[in-house]
């Protein structure tokens, strides 16, 4: 179901033109509306026009059975025309990615988004923190009428999942889907895609989040508390990280209470003006995590990334290498996919193979992790797997034991995954964990 904008307030006929031909449901652009956008190309039209312009694209990307999208280059010259509209441009990029699926599309908009990045000098990621998602309520839920009953699409307690609920028009809970909301195709049809649209923001938040933490991504105080707790879903997320705050006065780790910061012994936290504020990785301070464990459980929090219990593992105070799985044999397929799916790069140990190692560039710059790997003498169903190294960008061989922890324990963390999914325990020497 096409939105219905009314073209009125525009006042351009320009735009005017395209948003008639958007909702018309004909096909490929047409003429008078082709000549309406080279003129918009030519002189932009003013920024309120953005919302209407991005509707023409959501319109031109729609898929058309049995032909794919409607008019795929049309979109992207729609797309190309709201990145030079500024912010309002970039907001309407931001909730168009949310909805379009096609492959060519998506990638249109992602370089529309980067050039935004550029010229707005904001993150990409702050771009989709303050412009994407659904708007929930404090409660993290947002209702859908659905003739005489409510559909509340709401966030589950693992701040993970998300689920729907029904209720009468009295606002009494029912068990389920009442049968009479099939009657209403096109209300039920917005509550699937709010829906999926809330599971999408949530795990690109939840995506983020954790590549924060990896990363070592830092703000300001200031900074900080305007992107974490800018509306109910971020600042609920944010609640249930430990943030690590360092300053000119020292380190504190602290977990945003009700009551304010607090330590890991319950104690009162004051974050500093001028501290970095970053979201804590326990490889960064492995003494602490204990304490962060004890106090999790007795608060019963529940973290939305694994955070304060996750695996860490350290490269050994005698080796350059951790040897996690010196010499196992282990199933190809489910190591190689397990590896594919972290971002490693992992060739097939075939007859043709080239060099038998699985490499992955470690993010915002950091060196790139090598396992090393030998193909099975008795079955090419297996291969050997040997050390986890490191080397830099420019191919030299790196000491793990002088590398950011947190980048050896994420690598080494995937190369522990890999090893459980080919259902064969890694042979753990003294590197620890």
């Amino acid at each position: 179901m096409t939105p219905v904008l009314d073209p009125s307030p525009l006042a351009d006929p320009r735009v005017e033109t395209i948003v008639a031909w958007a909702q018309s449901g004909s096909g490929q652009i047409g003429t008078r509306a082709g000549a309406a956008l080279e003129a918009l190309d030519q002189s932009l039209p003013r920024w309120e026009t953005a919302p209407a312009i991005a509707l023409a694209a959501a319109a031109a990307y729609a898929r058309v059975a049995g032909v794919g999208p409607r008019d795929l280059q049309t979109g992207h010259r729609l797309v190309a025309l709201l990145v030079r509209l500024g912010e309002s441009g970039a907001q309407e990029l931001v909730r168009l990615g949310e909805r379009t699926h096609y492959q060519h599309a998506r990638a249109a908009i992602a370089k529309a988004l980067a050039r935004a990045q550029r010229e707005l000098g904001v993150p990409a990621g702050e771009l989709e923190d303050a412009f994407g998602g659904p708007v929930v309520d404090d409660d993290l839920r947002l209702t859908v009428p659905v003739g005489p009953f409510h559909a509340v699409v709401g966030i589950g307690e693992d701040l993970r999942r998300v689920r729907t609920t029904w209720r009468s028009a009295t606002g009494r809970l029912l068990r389920a889907r009442p049968p009479r909301a099939v009657d209403h195709p096109d209300a039920l049809a917005i509550v699937h895609a709010e829906r999926r649209r809330l599971q999408a923001h949530l795990a690109n938040l939840r995506m983020r989040l954790e590549y924060a933490m990896a990363t070592g991504r830092s703000w300001s105080v200031e900074q900080w508390a305007t992107r974490m707790f800018a509306d109910p879903l971020r600042a609920a997320l944010a609640r249930r990280l430990v943030w690590r705050l360092e300053s000119d006065a020292g380190i504190v780790l602290a977990l945003p209470e009700s009551g304010g910061l607090r330590d890991a012994a319950g104690r009162p936290v004051k974050a500093p003006a001028n501290a970095n504020v970053e979201i804590w990785h326990p490889a960064r301070d492995p003494e602490r995590q204990a304490a962060w464990i004890d106090r999790a459980s007795t608060l019963g929090l529940v973290q939305p990334i694994d955070q304060i219990a996750r695996q860490v593992t350290l490269a050994h105070g005698d080796s350059l290498v951790l040897p996690l799985a010196d010499g196992v044999a282990v199933a190809q397929r489910p190591f190689r996919g397990f590896l594919l799916g972290r971002g490693w790069r992992v060739p097939y140990l075939g007859p043709w193979f080239t060099v038998p190692e699985a490499t992955r560039e470690m993010p915002a710059g950091a060196p790139i992790a090598v396992v090393h790997l030998e193909p099975h003498h008795d079955s090419s169903d297996a291969i050997v797997v040997h050390t986890l190294t490191f080397r830099s960008r420019q191919g030299r061989g790196l000491d793990a034991r002088a590398l950011p922890p947190e980048v050896v324990s994420e690598a080494a963390r995937d190369l522990l995954g890999a090893l459980a999914a080919a259902r064969q325990p890694p042979a753990l020497s003294e590197a620890g964990a």
